[in-house]
């Protein structure tokens, strides 16, 4: 029998323990030469035959060898148009057995804190590359999320035309030699990947997406969000700055994934959420304010000052849409921030502002925490001046 091992980059600690039994237990092992001093001290007892060029030939060796059960050794997913592939081309009836270790697009998900669900595979290893680049084609279309596998040494020009001819908008990210000392994790923009080569084994993950908004020109005079005097407010009651950002402060906007989906209730003049896409354009936000009034307020505001987010005159008990990354809740009492709770995956972030103490403690219960936020201004006072307190706000999050 040929057991067939997934050892992903080159540190033994990633093996699992039914891979590393199997390596003591091989009198017969077949690995890529870097790897042949590990695998010596891990079975000291086995013949150990680095890959030979061509690599034909060493696929030709190890089938001719089936009955001392060789131990093979390859890299991420073997069975992903990999050396599975391979040798049921030279060996059709040979006995395999296959000890999967962790795939290069799971560790490069885990590299940048993205799900690795729902993605489409297609590999550059192995095949021609012309069918390939269509079945990429295709996919963009589609707008679906894919990954790419690349051998060493691959020019990525023609995916970046492929890509670009489909009008790919999205991000890229790119992970070569993952789980070694060479490990690189890149996003380049389209424009740079169509002059890039591999430098080893690689992974190209493209996501589709709404390419990110730059933030809006800060020109001398302009009206900014981060100026409560910009604001059109109509007389009621806004979030001012320093609450804004104590707030935005306790989502951790700076660990939020590139293009993450953040839930706005209550929004009203839309403050916080443009605040929040001030420092982070490229998030997509979706505003609840079931006031029409406040909502028309808030789009006024989000057009003014230069952004461009989804808003709906509509309450958050409404809002069919659910799998958010964060949620911001400024309105709408406790029931509001249960079904704000409802629509953001657990551990998201979600912070939530009230200036009643009553609703604030049911939000502590309910988030785990609770800040008291006190601003004051000075203003005028005879000769001199006085501080005018802004109403306290208590902010809660999780």
């Amino acid at each position: 029998m040929i057991t067939v091992i997934g050892w992903l980059g080159d540190s033994t600690e990633d093996l699992t323990g039914r891979q590393l039994a199997a390596i003591g237990q091989a009198g017969l092992i077949y690995a890529r030469a870097e790897a042949a001093p590990r695998l010596a001290s891990l079975a000291p007892g086995a013949e150990i035959h680095p890959y030979a060029k061509p690599f034909a030939a060493s696929l030709e060796e190890i089938a001719s060898r089936e009955a001392e059960d060789p131990l093979v050794i390859a890299s991420g997913d073997p069975s992903y148009f990999g050396i599975v592939h391979s040798l049921r081309r030279v060996a059709p009836a040979a006995k395999l057995s296959i000890i999967p270790g962790v795939s290069s697009l799971q560790l490069l998900c885990a590299r940048l804190l993205r799900p690795s669900d729902g993605i489409a595979t297609v590999s550059l290893v192995n095949r021609e590359p012309e069918g390939a680049l269509d079945e990429i084609a295709t996919l963009v279309a589609g707008s679906c999320r894919i990954a790419i596998l690349l051998p060493p040494s691959t020019p990525l020009g023609a995916i970046a035309e492929r890509l670009e001819a489909a009008s790919f908008s999205g991000s890229l990210a790119l992970g070569t030699s993952l789980a070694t000392a060479s490990e690189q994790v890149e996003e380049p923009a389209l424009a740079r990947l169509s002059a890039m080569v591999t430098t080893g084994p690689a992974i190209l993950l493209a996501e589709p997406g709404p390419a990110p908004n730059p933030p809006p020109a800060s020109a001398i005079g302009a009206p900014s969000i981060l100026d409560d005097a910009a604001i059109e407010h109509g007389g009621s009651n806004f979030t001012k700055l320093e609450v804004r950002l104590a707030a935005i402060a306790r989502l951790r906007p700076d660990s939020l994934p590139r293009y993450a989906r953040v839930l706005e209730v209550g929004s009203g003049t839309g403050t916080l959420g443009l605040t929040l896409l001030r420092l982070r354009p490229d998030l997509r936000l979706t505003q609840l304010e079931p006031d029409g009034e406040r909502a028309g307020r808030g789009a006024r505001n989000a057009a003014r000052l230069g952004f461009d987010p989804e808003i709906r005159a509509e309450r958050v008990q409404e809002h069919p849409a659910s799998g958010y990354d964060a949620a911001l809740v400024g309105g709408g009492g406790i029931p509001a921030l249960a079904a704000a709770i409802e629509r953001v995956g657990e551990p998201a972030p979600l912070v939530a502002t009230y200036a009643d103490p009553s609703r604030a403690s049911t939000a502590r219960e309910l988030l785990g925490n609770l800040s008291l936020i006190q601003a004051a201004s000075a203003v005028p006072l005879g000769a001199g001046w006085r501080l005018a307190p802004a109403t306290p706000i208590f902010v809660a999050w999780r």
